[in-house]
């Protein structure tokens, strides 16, 4: 996910079966932002930070995987421990929306690709990055790598 879409995504603490009613945007170096799981409405952005044991920030991929594993072991005191600010004030709500809708078009597209009686295989070329064509030549199967000059 963080590869994909440049955040994660991390569902709230589940009060009741079923799924939760909130959930968490992570990104590096930015406020953790709750909203909405049904409307996709935010909530509030959450500040924390960990810095690196000389003080600095942490490298973008350290920051958000400090920040899950805060979040998965002890969210409230994660939560009662950041500053909380109104939406909008680091995160643009526009922003928000488009990574919502972003999230949602990349949990469709992997349901499609783990859908029962589907084989696992690698991406249909319309979902494949530019210029991720297959590495394998049209002549026998080789790659060009392959071919000894």
């Amino acid at each position: 996910m963080y590869r994909d879409l440049g955040f994660l995504r991390v569902p709230g603490r589940r009060r009741k079966p079923g799924a939760p009613r909130y959930a968490y945007l992570v990104y590096p170096r930015k406020p953790i932002v709750a909203y909405f799981v049904a409307t996709g409405e935010p909530i509030a952005e959450y500040c924390v930070e960990f810095p690196d044991i000389d003080g600095r920030p942490l490298p973008p991929s350290d920051d958000v995987l400090a920040k899950w594993m805060a979040l998965t072991s002890d969210e409230e005191l994660l939560l009662r421990r950041a500053n909380m600010h109104l939406v909008g004030r680091h995160h643009d709500p526009a922003r928000l929306r488009r990574d919502l809708w972003r999230l949602a078009s990349w949990e469709k597209r992997r349901a499609r690709r783990a859908a029962p009686g589907r084989r696992a295989t690698r991406p249909a070329a319309s979902e494949r990055a530019p210029g991720a064509n297959d590495s394998r030549s049209q002549r026998g199967g080789r790659r060009a790598s392959d071919t000894a000059y």
